[in-house]
């Protein structure tokens, strides 16, 4: 599967990265690019977070984030079919739900792509899955959530499989357990939380 990196300002100075696939660095992502060793990049924002200069500069009064306007960057890639992000996680509280609903939005828009993981530091810390079949590999804890209602079937290596009607942003999806392999089948998009 052919991956898109994109970076964010929340990167860990500590970190570093070396990625063959395109990095996006997202406007104060780009202050971690001696961190991240790349083959292909190009970089997008309205500079309130970064002094570098952007090739794509964005106007600060604008009404959508600076990720908003990265994913549509990453939709002129013919080549994504799965989006990596670090840096985007472990701030504000809004900024983080605000981003995964526009990760969200990216799936309901755009069928080649199948999966956005959020990473906090080097671990996967939730994946944005698209509708229908998704596989997943996973051992341990995990919790899914959706924007929009939605029906689920769960079948496979986890504690609580079978079908339902998943209610938006509810506990209903709250704390189930994977040993393995299992699958995700779904009318709309998912949240799939990495809890251990």
């Amino acid at each position: 599967m052919t991956k898109l990196i994109l970076i964010g300002p929340l990167l860990d100075n500590d970190q570093t990265y070396e990625f063959d696939e395109k990095v996006i660095f997202v406007d104060g992502g780009i202050n971690f690019k001696n961190n991240i060793k790349v083959k292909d990049f190009d970089s997008i924002g309205d500079q309130d977070s970064t002094t570098s200069s952007l090739n794509t500069v964005l106007d600060k009064n604008k009404d959508r984030s600076d990720l908003y306007h990265a994913f549509a960057l990453a939709k002129l890639d013919d080549r994504p079919r799965e989006l990596d992000l670090y840096g985007f996680i472990g701030g504000r509280l809004d900024h983080q739900l605000f981003n995964i609903g526009e990760a969200y939005q990216v799936l309901k828009q755009l069928e080649k792509i199948q999966r956005i993981n959020f990473y906090l530091k080097e671990k996967k810390y939730l994946s944005v899955l698209q509708i229908g079949e998704n596989k997943i590999f996973h051992e341990g804890q995990f919790s899914l959530s959706s924007i929009d209602e939605c029906s689920i079937e769960l079948t496979g290596n986890i504690k609580y499989t079978g079908t339902r009607n998943l209610i938006p942003l509810s506990s209903q999806g709250l704390s189930n357990i994977s040993y393995g392999e299992f699958k995700i089948t779904s009318d709309q998009p998912i949240i799939f939380f990495y809890i251990t």
